[in-house]
């Protein structure tokens, strides 16, 4: 059997994970693109949580980052209007993260000033610590955000957002499916609150 599944070496890392605990054959690829209904199973990003058989849903806050300076300092929260006049730095337009962002600032009244993207978290975080912009971060999947960068919490209620796995009716009869799912669900539940092992961005497909 074959499973599909897009992006993010995080992603690589749980699949090694998961055939290193299990017996089985699956060969893993990757692939690009946001369908869901051809898939055994759907990992993606959305601003709401999802419903059905055989869902889970992993919902985190969507915090501020900004550099530790005097601008922000004492600072616990802020409403998302008193940095429409800053510079930002984004996840690349196609992230289903960087889309739910996006929908914040018209929310807030005002287009971003975006002075870089790029396809890696960690990038956005080294280009915040320098001092000159800020950006969204995920309080959980993307971990820790080091040194010179603190996050202040979004006065919006908006401003979070749900991982889904969603197993398709399609993969229901088969185990390989049922097997992978059921262990990312698990760890989407032991992990809340914690560090979340696996980072997602738009859609992954799994096809085994």
């Amino acid at each position: 059997r074959q499973m599909c599944i897009r992006d993010s070496d995080c992603v690589t890392t749980a699949i090694i994970d998961y055939k290193k605990s299990h017996a089985c054959d699956v060969a893993f690829s990757v692939v690009q693109n946001n369908a869901i209904s051809d898939a055994d199973i759907a990992i993606y990003t959305d601003t709401k949580r999802a419903n059905g058989a055989d869902v889970a849903n992993f919902c985190e806050d969507i915090m501020l980052a900004v550099p530790e300076k005097k601008d922000y300092s004492g600072l616990k929260k802020i409403e998302l209007d008193k940095v429409r006049n800053e510079s930002f730095v984004c996840l690349q337009g196609n992230k289903g993260f960087r889309t739910v962002c996006d929908n914040l600032c018209r929310a807030a009244g005002f287009i971003p000033d975006i002075t870089f993207e790029s396809d890696n978290p960690r990038t956005v975080r080294n280009l915040i610590a320098e001092g000159n912009s800020v950006g969204f971060w995920p309080r959980y999947t993307w971990g820790d955000v080091g040194e010179g960068i603190k996050l202040l919490k979004i006065e919006c209620r908006g401003a979070k957002r749900y991982i889904v796995i969603r197993l398709n009716e399609s993969a229901r009869n088969n185990k390989s499916a049922i097997d992978f799912y059921s262990s990312a669900a698990s760890d989407v539940y032991k992990r809340q609150g914690d560090y979340f092992s696996i980072l997602f961005f738009g859609v992954t497909k799994i096809v085994l």
